[in-house]
C-alpha cells in the first residue's frame, strides 16, 4: 500500500501494518494521522520507538513501524520543517544550539573558583559560567550546641562528552570508530603471559606450547615462537 500522498509516493509499508485505517486504543487511525503524530512526537524527542506508539502501534513492533516511517525522505522533511517551526516560535536559531553546546563542550573549570580554589559564589561567577552551571548545592553544618561548623558548595555542570556528541552531530561532523575484528593475528594466551612477565612487546604466535610431559625433549629455544613473515611492521 502507498503512503498518503502528501508525503509522497516512495514511502510503502507492509500490508498488514496499518492497513489505511485501523483502531488503537479507543481511537481510529488514518494512515497520514499516524504521520503526523509520529513526526510530531519525534521531533519533539527524537526517540523512534516512543514515537510510533505514540502515533498508536503495538509496542512489540513499534520500532519496526517508526524506522519503517524514519526511512521516507518525506517524513524526514515534515520532521526538519516541524524542528524549524518549533524553533521559530521559541525564538532561537540553531546556530545559538550549536554555539551553547560548543561553550559547554569547551568551559574552562577555573571560572568556577577564586584564586585559592573555592568556589565563586553564583552572584561573582562570571555571565559565560552561570550559563554553564546546571545546579548549585549548598549544605551547611552545625554542632550539638547549634553552632556553624562548616559550609559545603557543590557545582554541577552538564557532561562535556556529551555536549560535544551533540555538537559534533550538529554540525555534521561525528567520526566513526571501526575495529577489524577479522584480523588474521592469533595470539597465544599463556605465550603473552609469559612475554608480560619478561617485559617484552606482545607478538603473535603460530605454535602451541609444547606439552609438558615432553617438555624436556622437544622444548623451543624460546616460548615465543612463530612465523612473522605476513605481519606488516607499519
Amino acid at each position: 500500500m502507498t503512503m498518503d500522498s502528501d508525503f509522497g509516493p516512495e514511502q510503502r509499508i507492509t500490508p498488514h501494518s496499518f492497513g489505511g485505517k485501523m483502531r488503537s486504543g479507543n481511537r481510529r487511525w488514518t494512515i497520514k494521522a499516524r504521520q503526523e503524530a509520529f513526526i510530531e512526537h519525534y521531533a519533539i524527542y527524537g526517540d523512534v520507538r516512543k514515537a510510533a506508539i505514540h502515533a498508536g502501534c503495538r509496542h512489540t513492533d513499534a520500532l519496526w513501524h517508526g524506522n519503517s516511517m524514519l526511512a521516507s525522505p518525506a517524513i524526514k522533511k515534515r520532521i526538519i520543517e516541524e524542528r524549524e517551526h518549533r524553533l521559530e516560535r521559541v525564538g532561537a536559531r540553531k546556530d545559538a544550539i550549536v554555539e551553547h553546546y560548543a561553550k559547554i563542550a569547551f568551559f574552562d573549570i577555573a571560572e568556577l573558583f577564586d584564586d585559592v580554589g573555592n568556589p565563586l559564589p553564583v552572584i561573582d561567577m562570571p555571565e559565560s559560567a552561570r550559563r554553564i552551571v546546571q545546579k548549585v548545592i549548598v549544605t551547611q553544618r552545625y554542632d550539638k550546641d547549634g553552632c556553624h561548623v562548616e559550609t559545603k558548595t557543590q557545582v554541577e555542570i552538564p557532561s562535556r562528552l556529551a555536549a560535544l556528541d551533540q555538537m559534533a552531530g550538529a554540525i555534521g561532523c561525528k567520526a566513526s570508530i571501526k575495529v577489524d575484528l577479522d584480523a588474521k593475528i592469533e595470539v597465544n594466551p599463556f605465550a603473552a603471559i609469559v612475554e608480560r612477565a619478561q617485559g617484552y612487546a606482545l607478538r603473535p604466535t603460530t605454535k602451541a606450547l609444547p606439552d609438558p610431559k615432553n617438555a624436556a625433549s622437544d622444548a623451543p629455544d624460546s616460548v615465543i615462537d612463530g612465523d612473522f613473515s605476513e605481519i606488516d611492521d607499519e
